[in-house]
């Protein structure tokens, strides 16, 4: 069990995952690979995971982490000023370039999602991340990277799953 101050609302996963870890070798067990399988994102399978560890395995490199294309490219996102008005969330966005407004001229962008992560344990350890520095992607689509956060997510997901099911 982790500590109560490990398990705070405002807890980043580095230090829990850590303190796992370090509990586990003073058990005698000391994994290779930490897989990290979120409860809110329902809709990954086994092979997905063995993808995700498969690609940790075979990549030089400190961790993987699943991705999907973002729906919203990041030159249409703003934020809102005091008085209202827009203001370019990437700077030296020109918001009068006609070019932003049309996808097919702005380059594919992804998102992290929590569908499956994996990062080897001397990742964590050595250097003190959760990922390291050189992290490979392994792109999910949209429909298997619903993250349940609200209402409409949990609908969401219960749409893709009794269509799957009726495809079956």
């Amino acid at each position: 069990m982790r500590p109560k101050e490990l398990a705070e609302d405002n807890v980043t996963q580095y230090p829990p995952t850590k303190h796992a870890v370090l509990e586990l070798k003073k058990q005698g067990w000391f994994p290779d690979i930490v897989v990290f399988l979120e409860a809110d994102v329902p809709l990954k399978t086994g092979e997905d995971v063995d993808i995700v560890i498969k690609a940790l395995i075979n990549g030089n490199v400190d961790s993987v982490r699943a991705v999907c294309e973002s729906s919203v490219p990041p030159q249409w996102m703003f934020s809102i000023d005091k008085e209202g008005l827009v203001k370019p969330f990437i700077k030296n966005i020109n918001m009068e370039d006609p070019n932003i407004c049309m996808r097919q001229n702005l380059p594919k962008v992804y998102h992290m999602t929590s569908v499956v992560d994996a990062t080897w344990t001397k990742t964590i350890i050595n250097k003190n991340s959760m990922f390291g520095s050189k992290v490979k992607a392994v792109v999910f689509d949209r429909e298997k990277s619903i993250d349940i956060d609200t209402p409409l997510d949990l609908l969401i997901a219960e749409i893709i799953l009794k269509h799957n099911k009726n495809k079956t």
